[in-house]
């Protein structure tokens, strides 16, 4: 009998040896897990899983996050085990929303309970894969069940789970963050804040987030913090110094709800898609939705030294950096660069005057390079300044921003207020000094574009007649072109709704992708056109112009805005009878964002290199 058990012993432990599973775990506690960040991807890695997530069709660049990551909606999920094949993977969700969210995105080889969703794949494989998320996932853990197949690592040794192998370990760790963040999150940190308009406070690790007038929203499973238009986020620390400070919202850039509807009151602020970016050092820093209502998922709070209950070794407390203002600028040069290949800027030279019989300028004297151009023929609209310089005097050594910047140095706003080429020129910038400068002035603008250089090298430049597409006393037809502006993808998003209708005049832009009717208009004389929009040259119909007004039709390929009341016509997302302008003409794509130039020091000179192409700061290539 002893001899009998001892073989059915045997035989079990052969059995349960070739059917053998074993689970790991990844963490996104930190991003000391990730091994590639871009735009279009990100890749974690962590005991022998590798997870993948690729924007695919979503809207929005890659998401920058850790704890939890996050996978925006429409991007990929990837998940890789070279350990073997996986038969079941359980990934635990930030909250019980997301977890959902995920289940649906799956479908049926899925189960949520709570924060954690079980996936049961159909197949044995050694990669799982998402094609696109219906909607954001926050994800804290993932753990995956595998068997045999996959990669052996070299030391396996899965049999004796009481000797697991210890993670490496760096020489010298270091935390992630040695000054440290405070991170509010919407979904967590709601402090007083309900869904009912009102003054709300959160406090969280010494810091203290107040909002003048808003609430707490949610759209699309995703909950937020809303500022309402003209009030205030006021952010306070106890703890150390901000020197940071990093808004996610529901929409890009100045766009309503965007980050770009932000102005602060020191230090510098600026913003690219849904991410806002204040740079600065100061206990107490305000932020006003100057522009519109701002909507922020998350704020994250970088602390540095200084602040606290004793900020500066006594009983004073930090007084933050003040702006100076720059007065007595009066005229303006503008220099278009065209470049059909890695896209098109301005840089502005502002000063008070040109002293003929010195050929010099009449000081103060302002540098601004930005980030884009709308066109050659119009300045009008806001901008990114890549880099400013400035000099109070003649005699002075000058002012500059910092040729390292990790981001933006400083916003632009450009308006035409007559026809006598006078605009006005409201921005800031923060200079290597620590100072903010800002200005606020109408100068008289000279255009000129630049053609390249002679044989000495020297820069050739034309004369450019601005054409403005700004409510003038000779074209009082043709609405001002607003300042902020969404995507075909934004439009949608906003008058997701059939039978949506708005009841203020938004402004949409895109490329022609496919044109409709055209006629001239019996009543007005003017020219009036039906056509499709897509925020891709050449890609799916996204947005319709229905019998928009145009100064000339356009043709496929066109980038144009058209300004309107937003709806949803039998979920149609359209403008109907707006007011068109067009950007820039077919084949010229705004590829700016995707080569965004680089600001260099060589030798004593400020050169920006963008693409494969290196310019002096008034445009000239250099060779």
């Amino acid at each position: 009998m002893k001899k009998l058990t001892l073989l059915l012993s045997a035989m079990l432990m052969a059995v349960m040896s070739f059917g053998a599973e074993y689970t790991t775990t990844i963490s996104f506690a930190n991003r000391a897990q990730r091994t590639v960040y871009n735009k279009e991807q990100q890749v974690w890695e962590q005991n022998g899983l590798v997870v993948t997530n690729d924007k695919a069709s979503s809207t929005s660049n890659v998401a920058d996050y850790a704890n939890p990551a996050r996978f925006y909606k429409g991007s990929s999920l990837t998940i890789e085990c070279t350990l073997g094949n996986i038969t079941k993977i359980e990934v635990t969700c930030n909250t019980a929303a997301y977890a959902t969210a995920l289940q649906t995105s799956v479908g049926a080889e899925a189960t949520v309970a709570e924060k954690l969703v079980t996936i049961v794949p159909s197949a044995e494989s050694a990669t799982y894969v998402v094609a696109a998320l219906t909607a954001q996932v926050r994800v804290n853990e993932l753990t995956v069940t595998y068997g045999e197949g996959g990669e052996t690592p070299e030391n396996p040794d899965p049999e004796d789970p009481k000797d697991p192998e210890e993670p490496e370990q760096p020489e010298n760790p270091e935390p992630e963050n040695p000054t440290g963040t405070v991170t509010f999150d919407a979904d967590v940190d709601k402090g007083n804040a309900t869904e009912t308009q009102a003054e709300y406070e959160v406090i969280k690790d010494g810091v203290t987030m107040t909002v003048s007038s808003g609430r707490l929203g949610t759209y699309n499973n995703e909950v937020h913090y809303r500022i309402y238009k003209n009030q205030t986020l006021t952010l306070t620390s106890t703890a150390g110094n901000i020197v940071k400070v990093e808004f996610t919202c529901t929409a890009n850039d100045d766009a309503q709800y965007g980050p770009g509807c932000f102005t602060a009151s020191a230090g510098a602020y600026n913003y690219s898609g849904p991410v806002g970016t204040w740079i600065g050092s100061a206990s107490e820093v305000v932020f006003t939705a100057t522009a519109n209502q701002v909507r922020a998922t998350q704020v994250v709070v970088t602390l540095g030294e200084g602040g606290g209950d004793n900020p500066g070794g006594n009983d004073d407390p930090v007084t933050p950096e003040v702006s100076t203002t720059i007065t007595g600028l009066k005229e303006a040069d503008a220099v278009f660069v065209a470049d059909a290949e890695y896209g098109d800027y301005w840089a502005f030279d502002l000063f008070a005057g040109v002293d003929e019989e010195m050929l010099d300028y009449v000081y103060p004297e302002l540098y601004v390079m930005v980030n884009e151009s709308y066109g050659k023929t119009t300045i009008n609209g806001t901008y990114n300044v890549l880099y400013s310089e400035y000099f109070p005097t003649a005699d002075s050594e000058g002012i500059y921003t910092d040729e390292e910047a990790e981001y933006f140095v400083g916003t632009l706003t450009i308006k035409n207020v007559d026809n006598n080429g006078n605009y006005s020129f409201k921005g800031s910038f923060t200079a290597t000094d620590g100072k903010t400068y800002t200005y606020d002035q109408v100068v008289k603008v000279t255009a000129y574009e630049f053609m390249g250089e002679d044989e000495e090298g020297y820069g050739i430049y034309e004369d450019l007649t601005l054409s403005e597409s700004g409510d003038t006393p000779d074209n009082p037809d043709t609405p001002v072109t607003p300042e902020g502006m969404i995507t075909c993808a934004e439009a949608a998003s906003i008058a997701v709704t059939e039978g949506y209708k708005g009841t203020e005049n938004v402004t949409v832009y895109g490329y022609v992708v496919e044109l409709g009717s055209q006629k001239v208009d019996d009543k007005t004389g003017r020219n009036k056109q039906t056509f499709w929009l897509s925020d891709v040259n050449g890609g799916e119909k996204q947005f319709q112009a229905f019998w928009a007004f145009v100064p000339d039709f356009f043709e496929v390929g066109d980038k144009v805005a058209i300004t309107g009341i937003l709806q949803n016509y039998k979920g149609t997302i359209e403008i109907s009878d707006g007011e068109a302008v067009l950007l820039s003409e077919t084949g010229v794509e705004d590829v700016l964002v995707e080569n965004t130039p680089v600001k260099v020091l060589k030798n004593g000179q400020m050169y920006i290199m963008q693409g494969n192409k290196v310019y002096t700061i008034m445009g000239t290539q250099v060779k």
